[in-house]
């Protein structure tokens, strides 16, 4: 997912494109995405069925199979072929492991890692950075301690690194629910994901970086 998102708002940055068109670039995107990070990545005409072209009359199509085609090629060809980028997943594994998450810490990390992706406010930011300060919200919302220097070992980062994204990745949780966000917390509202998109996101007040 991190990595079509990334190519998704990395095109937009390259080539302009349609409102009507958006599906298909998103397509694209999952697409490349797939063929890069997958064993088995999902087939183009299953990503096409999951839109609302596949079910409309012939007519009223505004995009096709061979568009989905070619804007893998115009966005491979926008981007000079980088593809590839880092992004907050790569530092998941590294991260939960330093602060020795257990299953219910580690669903609001990922659930924190995920809604991360789409705030364009967070787009400039190191990955790095942005997934500590989606750790340092987990600590604080379970254990209240936050940061611990096993933590910062193995990041590299004290709080105060990334004190200016803790608020950002905060308002994104605060207001999960709401609009673009609504596919991710829905997903994380499912008995097996253990309901975390439920927690409710920890009172300013209590974010506790001027402890730091």
């Amino acid at each position: 997912m991190a990595l079509s998102v990334n190519l998704f708002a990395r095109s937009l940055a390259e080539f302009e494109t349609s409102r009507a068109m958006l599906p298909c670039l998103a397509c694209a995107c999952v697409l490349i995405a797939g063929k890069i990070e997958m064993i088995y990545p999902p087939a183009v005409e299953d990503l096409y069925f999951m839109t609302d072209q596949s079910n409309a009359p012939i007519s009223e199509r505004v995009f096709s199979l061979d568009d989905v085609i070619q804007y893998e090629g115009k966005v491979c060809n926008a981007l000079s072929w980088r593809i590839n980028c880092v992004t907050v997943q790569h530092f998941r594994t590294r991260l939960l492991e330093s602060a020795r998450l257990n299953a219910r810490e580690t669903g609001l990390f990922d659930y924190l890692l995920d809604l991360s992706h789409l705030e364009a406010s967070l787009s400039s930011a190191r990955p790095s950075k942005v997934a500590a300060a989606c750790l340092y919200l987990t600590l604080r919302m379970f254990r209240r301690a936050g940061w611990n220097e096993d933590v910062e070992f193995y990041s590299s980062y004290s709080p105060a690194d990334f004190a200016n994204l803790v608020p950002l990745v905060h308002a994104v949780h605060a207001r999960s629910e709401e609009g673009s966000y609504r596919a991710i917390y829905t997903k994380y509202r499912s008995s097996t994901r253990d309901r975390i998109s439920l927690i409710t996101a920890l009172p300013v007040n209590q974010l506790g970086l001027e402890e730091h």
